[in-house]
C-alpha cells in the first residue's frame, strides 16, 4: 500500500489526540504505537520518493571520481583500500547504468 501524505497527517493527528488524553484517557502504549506507525510511514514514503527518482545522468561516474580522490588522501591503507572498492563497485553501476541508457536510446 502506497503511503500518501495524507496518510501521514492523519496519525500524526491520532498521535497529537493520544498525547493530550483527547477524547480517551492517556494510553502511553497507544502512542508509542502512533509513534512507530508514524516513523514506518514516513519511512516509506520517502523510500518511495527515492525509489521513484532516477539518479543524474552522471551520478556514478561522479562518485567513481570521488572516492578515487578520497583513496588519495586517505590516512592508512585499510581506508585507502575500502575507498578504491568503493569506486571499483560504482565504476560497475556506472557502466551498468550507460548499458541501460544505450538500450533505451537505441
Amino acid at each position: 500500500m502506497a503511503v500518501t501524505g495524507t496518510t501521514i497527517r492523519q496519525i500524526e493527528l491520532q498521535l497529537y489526540k493520544a498525547e493530550r488524553g483527547l477524547g480517551m484517557p492517556y494510553d502511553a502504549e497507544r502512542v508509542a504505537q502512533l509513534r512507530s506507525m508514524l516513523r514506518e510511514a514516513r519511512t516509506q514514503k520517502l523510500s518511495q520518493a527515492l525509489a521513484a527518482k532516477r539518479p543524474p545522468r552522471d551520478f556514478f561516474r561522479q562518485l567513481v571520481i570521488n572516492y578515487r580522490q578520497l583513496a588519495e588522501i586517505a590516512g592508512n591503507a585499510e581506508i585507502k583500500q575500502r575507498m578504491l572498492d568503493m569506486a571499483v563497485h560504482y565504476q560497475a553501476k556506472a557502466e551498468e547504468h550507460s548499458d541501460d541508457a544505450d538500450r533505451r536510446a537505441g
